[in-house]
């Protein structure tokens, strides 16, 4: 059996699109399964997983891989599940099969940082921006990125108080305005009537002051899911109103009860 370039790559869109399986069978199949004594490598089924970033200054990305050989020839394919990308390649060599490994650290040092400095500019004008209350409601919040990852909530008021020093008194905080108040993506979308979507951040509050785990690079924010509620809502669930052009118009902070439209 033979394959082409364009095959490969019909085939990696096909499961980056799940056009071919249910998303969430997808999801479950892009999934490491097990580890190797290597942190960047993972396995999956059948997936060889490489992670590649530069923690703690970019988030970690997983490219899934496949590699096969046959004689003089070998063929290779990378899907990025975060950024919706992938890559193919056919080589062949005059003594034996040629190892693609290596295309895999290249686009991890090269093409990756690209596509991570493309998504916090495409965040920004997207989602980027102020917010306030529709009905007169001392509230807004104001969004912005910067070079880390995610977004940013730089103020944040409610019903005229300043939110941040709230916020930084719940989890211990001393000052408020090391307080950094993170948008992260949940990966959760839901379309509406309208044509548009509901797009699902979680906040990571961290005290910038604060020295990170000793510097061992762990990551424990994800324990703090849902920590802090108001009237049984999550405080950390951001939920962006998106329109037809993939534009927010408006942000739900369910925890607060408000809903508020973003500033043209």
């Amino acid at each position: 059996m033979y394959s082409t370039i364009t095959d490969l790559s019909t085939a990696g869109k096909a499961i980056l699109n799940s056009t071919l399986l249910p998303r969430t069978q997808t999801n479950r199949w892009l999934k490491p399964v097990s580890h190797t004594s290597n942190p960047a490598n993972s396995l999956g089924y059948p997936w060889i997983v490489y992670s590649s970033g530069d923690y703690p200054s970019t988030s970690m990305v997983d490219i899934y891989t496949y590699y096969s050989s046959i004689g003089q020839y070998s063929s290779y394919i990378g899907l990025v599940p975060d950024y919706n990308v992938g890559f193919t390649v056919l080589a062949a060599d005059s003594v034996s099969a040629p190892d693609l490994n290596a295309h895999a650290d290249i686009i991890g040092d090269v093409i990756l940082p690209a596509l991570m400095k493309t998504a916090v500019t495409q965040a920004g004008a997207r989602f980027g921006g102020q917010y306030t209350a529709a009905s007169g409601l001392n509230s807004s919040i104001t969004v912005s990125v910067d070079e880390l990852p995610g977004m940013f909530v730089d103020k944040f008021v409610s019903t005229g108080t300043d939110f941040r020093k709230t916020l930084a008194s719940l989890i211990g905080v001393e000052d408020p305005a090391a307080l950094s108040i993170r948008l992260y993506p949940t990966g959760l979308v839901s379309e509406t009537a309208s044509g548009g979507s509901r797009v699902s951040f979680r906040a990571v509050l961290q005290d910038k002051n604060e020295l990170a785990d000793a510097d061992t690079p762990t990551c424990v924010s994800w324990m703090d899911v849902d920590k802090f509620k108001y009237q049984g809502r999550a405080l950390d669930l951001f939920v962006f109103e998106v329109d037809a052009g993939g534009n927010a118009v408006g942000v739900e902070i369910s925890g607060l009860e408000l809903r508020l439209n973003r500033k043209k």
